[in-house]
């Protein structure tokens, strides 16, 4: 809630969303993105690293929101390429909100080619890393270039004992399966 009493969410930078699977990041996100879209007249750029975007299932649910703009969907033969066409897109300035579904998807050329032996997860967080600084640097541009903020939305998953560490988003919303003791918190509210 604003200082002056509206309710919303800042439309700049990286709002991450993670949660356990199947708990609806993927759908919470591409509801945020339709309206973020919707309300600031733009396209939206999907780069869909876990590849199970389904158009019959996304698209109500940008309808739902009033979105009537393009949904770009990022190609690319690795995830590295496919980050890279998705800054270009965003860099073009047609698409001011753009989904990465998931960052815990993201596997980098080395890993990929490599034995298990050679497995590094450093070599990912020094991607998704990079990703995320180019992504802030293109969003930084595109405001002084067109007037309005963007936003990009990314998945991520996490598991049970996982602690949500966001060294590099600047918000996070951490999804879960309601209990009796939320409940009553939230009553209580």
């Amino acid at each position: 809630k604003s200082a002056d009493g509206k309710i919303g969410m800042p439309v700049r930078g990286i709002m991450e969303v993670a949660g356990p699977s199947g708990i609806g990041k993927s759908t919470m996100i591409y509801s945020l993105a339709g309206l973020t879209a919707c309300h600031l007249e733009t396209n939206i750029s999907l780069c869909d690293i876990e590849n199970h975007f389904d158009q019959a299932y996304a698209f109500p649910i940008f309808d739902a929101t009033g979105f009537k703009g393009d949904l770009t969907i990022e190609a690319g033969s690795v995830d590295a390429k496919q980050l890279e066409s998705q800054l270009k897109t965003l860099k073009a300035g047609n698409n001011l909100v753009g989904i990465l579904d998931s960052i815990g998807g993201v596997a980098p050329v080395a890993d990929l080619e490599g034995g298990l032996e050679d497995a590094n997860m450093g070599r990912r967080a020094k991607l998704v890393g990079r990703w995320a600084n180019l992504a802030v640097h293109t969003q930084q541009q595109l405001m002084e270039k067109t007037g309005k903020p963007s936003i990009l939305f990314v998945t991520n998953h996490i598991h049970q004992g996982y602690r949500l560490n966001c060294f590099l988003l600047s918000k996070s919303i951490v999804t879960g399966k309601q209990t009796e003791e939320h409940t009553s918190e939230l009553q209580s509210l």
